[in-house]
């Protein structure tokens, strides 16, 4: 039987020296392209962030159970953080597939 995997990842990034008062987060979610999950929010509230920032080097860490459930295919995960100008301060994506 297919059974529960636990994962996580953890990225580290060093904003740009200027001083971070607000801003917004995405987690956008994909299977076989499909937007199955689009989570946005305050930045200052997300993870370990916390405003202001200033020059700081700060951790994000995605962690989560890969239910037994979770159809086979193509995942796609895009994680960002924007300033409030829409400026990225922080961007990846995770990608992997289940057979």
């Amino acid at each position: 039987p297919v059974i529960e995997k636990d994962f996580a990842t953890t990225t580290k990034f060093q904003t740009n020296g200027a001083s971070i008062t607000s801003g917004t987060y995405a987690v956008i979610s994909k299977w076989n392209g499909v937007t199955v999950d689009n989570s946005k929010g305050d930045a200052c509230t997300f993870g370990d962030v916390k405003c202001p920032l200033s020059g700081a080097s700060i951790s994000i860490k995605n962690a989560g159970v890969l239910p037994s459930s979770a159809p086979a295919g193509d995942y796609v995960v895009k994680t960002y953080i924007k300033d409030a100008q829409e400026n990225y301060l922080f961007c990846y994506q995770t990608t992997f597939s289940l057979a």
